[in-house]
């Protein structure tokens, strides 16, 4: 009789030891085989295995979890939404001004304005709405607001910076490119709203027109200075300029010139006349002749007359030196571009204080309000805020309980 054999599974000794398993770490890469290369297939099967376990991993800790993940969103949603919706409503009162730039046109210099184009026209602009929003924000035109509507008492503040702190928390100034200033005032009351923006509005004005005054009165001393210095300037140019003309005989230099070479060359020509004549009368009376001394005589005063002309000595004082015409000419031309010069900046000097003049006598507003003063209720954004409580909490729940999650992981796997 045949006997089945049967095959029994070894068994393990007691003392045998299992190969520990020790647990992946969530935070390691899959070991790759040194002989594959990034192309294997193989390998971006193993990769995209990881990437698949790793969603599973994150899915399985959260969804277990995402009930209450939810519920706490919704109910911090919940107090965000009925803290807003049950808080009192603010009301927003604002306005916009700007420079009076039609008035700011006329103080413009003819000279500037006829060169000038939108840019440059627009600097003034600029320059004021800096200005303007600058004392807008501050403390002087904040105090006067404070000061206007009683706020220390209607605010029970303790002292004025504190009053200061807390119109700084309803009272914001913003500029507009190119258009103006806006003035924003926002507060459970509609009234108080709009009294603080007119307030501002009053204040910033009043501050600006004395800044403007001022620095018009001080360009008026400033050109009449100039002015005086130019005088000045102008009376020792002409005084040198009268000294050196009547040192040099000079009237009108060119005139005297033209007037004095015909003359210089009238003597040459009658002293060549002279010399021809005493030759003739050498040859006829002999050398030693005394009826040549008469000729010779005459003879001598025209040179003489001739080197008087050429050096501006002549007795009569009319003509200038003729032989250093260049140099006086050079000389005179520098005199006269120096006091045209000064008399075109003593003429600009006198238009301009003209115009400061104008502009420190008058008494317009200086500040145009392009949109009057408008309450209207503040959004509180209850369902705005609300939804981004719920993003907010939901998404750092998640973050939180997975960070947890992978701390504890990687401590067992630093342990085992």
């Amino acid at each position: 009789m045949n006997q089945k054999s049967t095959k029994t599974a070894p068994q393990k000794s007691p003392n045998s030891q299992s190969p520990v398993e020790t647990p992946a770490s969530p935070l390691r890469h899959p070991p790759r085989d040194e002989n594959e290369y990034p192309e294997s297939g193989r390998l971006r099967e193993e990769e995209d295995f990881f990437i698949d376990e790793s969603l599973v991993r994150l899915v399985s800790i959260l969804m277990p979890r995402m009930r209450s993940i939810i519920l706490v969103s919704c109910l911090a949603a919940a107090v965000v939404g009925a803290y807003l919706f049950f808080s009192p409503r603010l009301y927003v009162c604002t306005a916009v001004i700007a420079p009076d730039v039609m008035r700011d046109l006329t103080s413009i210099d003819l000279v500037q304005l006829k060169s000038a184009d939108t840019e440059t026209l627009s600097l003034p602009f600029a320059s004021q709405l800096s200005q303007i929003k600058t004392l807008a924000e501050s403390s002087q035109v904040k105090r006067g607001i404070i000061n206007k509507n009683n706020l220390l008492t209607r605010w029970e503040c303790v002292d004025e910076r504190d009053c200061l702190k807390k119109l700084n928390n309803v009272y914001s100034v913003r500029e507009i490119r190119q258009v103006g200033l806006e003035l924003k005032a926002e507060t459970p009351d509609p009234t108080l709203s709009e009294v603080i923006v007119n307030a501002g509005i009053d204040e910033t004005n009043g501050y600006f027109k004395d800044l403007m005054r001022k620095r018009a009165e001080e360009s008026v001393l400033q050109i009449k200075k100039w002015i005086d210095d130019v005088t000045k300037a102008i009376q020792v140019i002409s005084s040198e300029y009268i000294q050196f003309a009547s040192r040099n005989n000079i009237t009108d230099l060119g005139n005297q010139f033209t007037a004095g070479t015909a003359l210089l060359g009238k003597l040459k020509q009658d002293i060549l006349t002279a010399e021809n004549e005493l030759i003739r009368k050498r040859e006829e009376l002999g050398e030693g002749n005394v009826q040549l001394i008469p000729l010779q005589k005459t003879l001598e005063t025209m040179r003489e007359s001739l080197q008087r002309l050429l050096e501006g000595k002549d007795e009569d004082g009319v003509f200038p030196a003729l032989s250093d015409y260049e140099n006086l000419k050079f000389k005179v031309d520098d005199y006269q571009q120096q006091l045209a010069m000064l008399r075109s900046r003593a003429e600009l000097f006198n238009k301009q204080l003209a115009a400061a003049q104008i502009e420190a006598q008058k008494q317009a507003r200086s500040i145009m309000i392009l949109d009057e003063p408008f309450v209207e209720p503040a959004s509180k954004g209850t369902v705005k805020f609300s939804v981004l409580t719920f993003i907010g909490v939901f998404f750092f729940a998640c973050l939180f309980i997975v960070m947890k999650e992978y701390w504890k992981t990687l401590r067992e796997y630093v342990k085992g």
